[in-house]
């Protein structure tokens, strides 16, 4: 889900429908095609015809939308617009022509007899005040009622061929309301507000006012100079050279240095805010610089959370006793705002090794990284997040895996999954795209409280699991047991008992904790929820756990290293359950990683006395590694048959590997 693009695209157009007689193609989107036209009556209007939305796999858009961005209105955009026109009817807004609201897919408006501002330009100064005026009569109606434009531009602005100071904002399409917030850094680049762009570091930082503020300034300022305030890339319009006003009339200088401030919080909050200041232009706007002293590592910080002015103006503090840090902030904040090209610049005045460095190098330079194994490794979530975004573009998405697992607390880390599972539910046809989409979306819905939110993850990884045998990690079949337990019991069943006839539950053999199958698909999601190293999902899961679920209980406290906690659930079991072989596998799992191995194999010979042979056999592996650790090799190596057999488990065989290579050692 991206949102719809701005002016026209070479698509082919929709087809008008009856009963309109077409007049002129206007343009022609990806989402929609507007028409000017001729309706039943012969009056002149505009008629917008949607494209039929459709979701991934078969999950409704509004649905798959929600699930990443809260993004309703892109689902529904023409509707969205009429809700808003009907909301805004009056003047300057384009008016609905009646008896087409019914209609999902189709908008009907009357025909404006006016010409786009940007073909009106430049304007004589009393013009360009009338004009100021009327554009934030226009929004100050659409403010009060909680609409933001977000698009405000000069081919947005239509100025009535008869009368100049009667202006209409057109294009409502992607506004935001209190019911519906569109997500994306959306706009006309060169008047889109700072705020705006920093969407792309924080896709859900709140669009406020503020933004229609600077895009209506920014619009005055192109009609009567014939160019953008600040320029059109991203860091020029964060924090470029300051705005230069020498070629506005002086009556309208103060005014616009106001609505055009970079920071939103030194400009008037809304376009009433915005009037008053026109009718008082000797009242200075009453703002407060906000402080910007703060170390580079706050400032980079400030960047993730979307406060990109605040954090250009800091590196500029910084600049003079610290050069290095601030290109090296300045090479962050472009890499997150879309401007590759300028970041690799500016990374040239940030030399060394900072591991920093080293990833925004590889995600704006596509170069390879120079020490692979330390950037997997990488603590700083900032830093593996980069070098995630650059192992998705590389094709190496179980790479990406290991570095965005430790950080699924941040919400860096989370809307960097966002963007990815968004790009790929518009192009995963492939098995990797599903299987990819498969991983992201559970990892997302075991890090989001339980809801409709959770639900419409499990949802996509759900739709995307493309079934058994197609990872050879096993990535995505643990995953689609984490996402479907609970709600595909039967299914998350099948996929957990192939998964353990393939001894495919390498963490848990690594830690040697047996799986001798599930008593439920809680169990299985919770073994599953180990395999994929998901270590706050266990420490919930553990949570909810009932103490009768020992086992359960065991078994996640020592696939998690808590051996002392493992020791406590064991102590609480009594009764005939402690002859049970589940009982005497786990204990001897607890017992070697606790170091003690001799009490391990008394544990073992104690069950050799009670158990049958098949049940004892389970717990030939666990026997074998306590043995070889007890320097009891003879004894070791008689259990290399069982440990051989044909049917053996993955386990099995690397512990008959290990008494080999003991034995060996030993001679």
């Amino acid at each position: 889900m991206t949102a719809p693009e701005r002016g026209s695209v070479k698509v082919p157009p929709l087809p008008l429908p009856v009963p309109f007689e077409s007049v002129a193609l206007l343009r022609s989107k990806s989402t929609s095609t507007s028409w000017r036209a001729r309706d039943p009556e012969g009056l002149d209007v505009v008629v917008r015809v949607g494209a039929e939305l459709e979701g991934w796999r078969g999950i409704p858009l509004a649905r798959l939308a929600a699930a990443l961005w809260d993004a309703r209105a892109v689902t529904a955009p023409i509707a969205h617009e009429r809700a808003v026109l009907e909301r805004l009817a009056g003047p300057g807004v384009p008016a609905l022509a009646p008896g087409y609201g019914e209609q999902e897919r189709l908008l009907v408006t009357s025909w404006i007899d006016g010409a786009p501002l940007a073909d009106a330009t430049p304007l004589a100064p009393p013009r360009g005040r009338r004009l100021l005026r009327a554009l934030l009569e226009v929004t100050a109606r659409a403010h009060a009622v909680g609409v933001v434009h977000r698009d405000i531009s000069p081919s947005n602005v239509l100025v009535d061929a008869h009368d100049e100071a009667r202006v209409w904002l057109i294009d409502w399409e992607l506004a935001a309301t209190p019911q519906r917030r569109p997500f994306g850094p959306v706009g006309t680049r060169g008047f889109i507000a700072p705020e705006q762009l920093a969407l792309r570091a924080q896709p859900r930082r709140e669009v406020t006012a503020a933004a229609d503020v600077f895009a209506i300034g920014a619009t005055l300022y192109y009609a009567l100079t014939g160019r953008v305030p600040y320029g059109r890339t991203s860091l020029a319009i964060v924090n470029g050279e300051p705005l230069d006003v020498r070629a506005v009339p002086e009556e309208l200088r103060s005014i616009l240095q106001a609505m055009l401030a970079r920071d939103e919080a030194e400009r008037p909050p809304d376009a009433a805010a915005a009037l008053a200041l026109l009718d008082d232009r000797d009242t200075a706007f009453p703002v407060v610089r906000r402080p910007v002293a703060m170390p580079l590592a706050d400032l980079l910080a400030r960047v993730d959370a979307g406060d990109v002015v605040t954090a250009a103006r800091g590196l500029d503090a910084i600049a003079l006793n610290n050069g290095a840090g601030a290109a090296l902030g300045y090479a962050y904040l472009a890499a997150r705002l879309g401007d590759p090209e300028m970041a690799a610049t500016l990374l040239l005045g940030a030399p060394g090794d900072d591991p920093l460095r080293t990833a925004i190098a590889r995600h704006v330079t596509g170069l390879p990284s120079a020490d692979g194994a330390r950037d997997a490794a990488s603590p700083c979530p900032r830093t593996a997040t980069l070098h995630a975004e650059a192992d998705w573009r590389d094709g190496a998405w179980v790479a990406a895996y290991q570095r965005v697992l430790p950080h699924l607390d941040r919400t860096l880390t989370q809307d960097a999954l966002r963007h990815r599972v968004d790009a790929l539910t518009r192009d995963a046809e492939t098995l990797s795209g599903r299987l990819e989409v498969a991983v992201w979306a559970s990892l997302l819905a075991v890090t989001t409280p339980a809801g409709d939110a959770r639900g419409r993850y499990e949802d996509l990884a759900i739709v995307a699991y493309p079934g058994p045998g197609h990872d050879p990690l096993r990535l995505a079949d643990h995953a689609f047991v984490v996402a479907a337990g609970g709600r595909l019991d039967q299914h998350a069943s099948a996929v957990a008992r192939v998964l353990a006839e393939a001894g495919d539950y390498g963490a848990h053999e690594r830690l040697g904790v047996l799986l001798d199958g599930f008593e439920d698909d809680v169990e299985a999601r919770c073994a599953s929820l180990v395999e994929l190293g998901l270590r706050a999902a266990i420490d919930d899961a553990l949570a909810q756990l009932p103490a009768e679920r020992w086992r359960c209980r065991a078994r996640l406290q020592l696939a998690t290293g808590r051996r002392d906690e493992a020791r406590v659930t064991l102590e609480r079991v009594h009764g005939d359950a402690r002859q049970s072989p589940a009982f005497c596998s786990v204990h001897m799992a607890q017992l070697i990683q606790a170091g003690r191995v001799d009490a391990a194999v008394h544990v073992y010979d104690r069950a050799a006395a009670t158990l049958t042979a098949e049940a004892l056999a389970r717990l030939t592996p666990l026997a074998g590694l306590a043995l070889v650790r007890a320097r009891q090799l003879d004894r070791a190596e008689t259990l290399l048959p069982a440990l051989e057999a044909s049917d053996a488990s993955s386990l099995a065989r690397r512990v008959a590997a290990l008494v080999r290579r003991s034995g060996v050692r030993a001679e």
